[in-house]
């Protein structure tokens, strides 16, 4: 039976010597450690390749969750700011007309500094910034009562800032000929600030592109008969160096 074993593995009787048998086992047996090494490799590989996918998916799972409430809470927030808006521009719409004039001092005032006034602050309320346009055809007696709504709205403006952190906010007639901004930026700034020279062309210019054409009576139909708000873009702020 001995002598059987080196025909089984392939060598002649010449060769089978125990050295030889030996040889050829130890050769098997590092085939094999080599064999058993590769595939252990091979699925200690796969383990890890299933255990980083999978912290991976875990990953984008929580990330995914952490965007879909973010995403919630801000929905919220336009929510409320969009309600408050459109709350107060019903309100103005129906008591326009029988809405109260500005006292006749704030009117006088607003003539004094030819349509450019910052109305006072103190520590509760931010400066409003007033522009119009005067004219012999149009004096500061007839934006009575925008200077009445400006200066009623320079108290909302302060309890918004305070529950909703806005930052800036302003308003202007339908007919371009008068603006308001809280808080208040230096007049002679804004007017070089974008060229303008008169406070019509001032609106025109900082008015977004999305609204369209403030001067075609079809947009300012469409803006009035929506009744819904419109969302700008946000702005980007481009800083210029300057090289030395």
């Amino acid at each position: 039976m001995p002598s059987d074993l080196p025909r089984f593995f392939g060598f002649g009787a010449s060769r089978a010597t125990p050295r030889g048998v030996m040889s050829l086992l130890n050769r098997y047996q590092r085939a094999l450690l080599y064999v058993g090494g590769a595939v252990t490799s091979l699925v200690l590989l796969a383990a890890t390749a299933v255990m980083l996918s999978s912290q991976v998916r875990d990953y984008v799972a929580e990330r995914q969750a952490e965007f879909n409430a973010r995403r919630a809470l801000l929905h919220l927030e336009l929510f409320v700011r969009q309600g408050s808006v459109r709350i107060n521009i019903f309100h103005e719409e129906g008591a326009w007309e029988r809405r109260a004039r500005a006292p006749q001092s704030l009117v006088d005032s607003f003539a004094a500094h030819n349509g450019r006034l910052v109305l006072p602050s103190n520590k509760d309320f931010p400066p409003m910034l007033l522009l119009g346009d005067l004219s012999a055809q149009r004096p500061a007696d007839a934006f009575a009562q925008y200077l009445g709504l400006a200066e009623e709205v320079g108290y909302r403006s302060a309890a918004y800032t305070k529950t909703l952190t806005l930052h800036s906010s302003y308003f202007y007639a339908p007919d371009l000929s008068f603006l308001a901004v809280v808080p208040a930026p230096a007049a002679a700034d804004l007017f070089e600030r974008h060229g303008a020279r008169t406070t019509e062309d001032l609106i025109r210019r900082i008015a977004p592109p999305e609204l369209g054409d403030l001067s075609d009576p079809a947009v300012v139909a469409r803006l009035r008969d929506s009744g819904t708000a419109v969302w700008l873009p946000p702005a980007v702020i481009r800083h210029a160096s300057a090289s030395c």
